[in-house]
Parts: structure tokens; C-alpha cells; sequence
């Protein structure tokens, strides 16, 4: 079972839990959002962790941007957080957010808002 620590640390009403956990899939998608909003080279003791989508953040909206995007996650998010993905969409909500829907391992899928600025 894998277990995510939420990547913002945030609290649990509950005394007992201090921490949020997430576990399962959940966690799995935890560990997404958390690589879409950690550029690579921010992270101390592994520089390499993370999304390398800084050069595309100031590029106009198009199809070809979608694509480049979408090829740049699928090549480094599986080798960052290990798994196959097996389906990858962006879509451009406005110039600073996309939807972007990944499905991976056996059928999961992660769907979620993503802020360009944070790249």
C-alpha cells in the first residue's frame, strides 16, 4: 500500500492525525500534483525530481503547445514517480490554466487543474 504525506502539509481536524495522508490512489495522485507544482532543480537532494515545463510557460496557446506538453509529462513524470502512464490530455482553460487528465497503472486516472505559473 502507498501511503503520500499531503504535499502542502496540511492539518487534520483530528488530533490523532496531525498530518493529511492520502493512500492508494489517492496518494498516487497527491504524488502527481505535487510533481506538477515542483519545477526540477528545486528539490535539495534529488535535483532532477520534478516537471521541466518552465520553457513552455510563456509560449501563446495552440494544439502543437498542447502536444509538446503532453509528450514532456509523459517522458518525465513515469521515470519521476515510477509508474506507466497510458493516456495523456491537455487542454488550455485559459493562458494560465489547463485541465490535464493522465491515465496510468491499471486504470487510474488523474484529473486535475494545473496552474502554468507554478511551472
Amino acid at each position: 500500500m502507498i501511503s503520500e504525506i499531503n504535499h502542502l502539509m496540511e492539518l487534520s481536524v483530528s488530533p490523532q492525525n496531525v498530518l493529511s495522508i492520502h493512500t492508494g490512489a489517492e496518494a498516487l495522485n497527491e504524488r502527481i500534483q505535487e510533481w506538477f507544482e515542483t519545477p526540477a532543480g528545486t528539490v535539495a537532494n534529488l535535483p532532477s525530481w520534478g516537471n521541466t515545463l518552465a520553457g513552455l510557460k510563456h509560449e501563446p496557446l495552440s494544439t502543437q503547445l498542447e502536444v509538446t506538453m503532453e509528450a514532456a509529462v509523459f517522458k518525465k513524470l513515469s521515470e519521476d514517480c515510477g509508474f506507466a502512464i497510458s493516456g495523456i490530455r491537455v487542454d488550455f482553460l485559459d493562458f494560465d490554466y489547463c485541465r490535464i487528465k493522465i491515465l496510468y497503472g491499471s486504470g487510474l486516472l488523474f484529473d486535475s487543474e494545473v496552474d502554468r505559473r507554478a511551472f
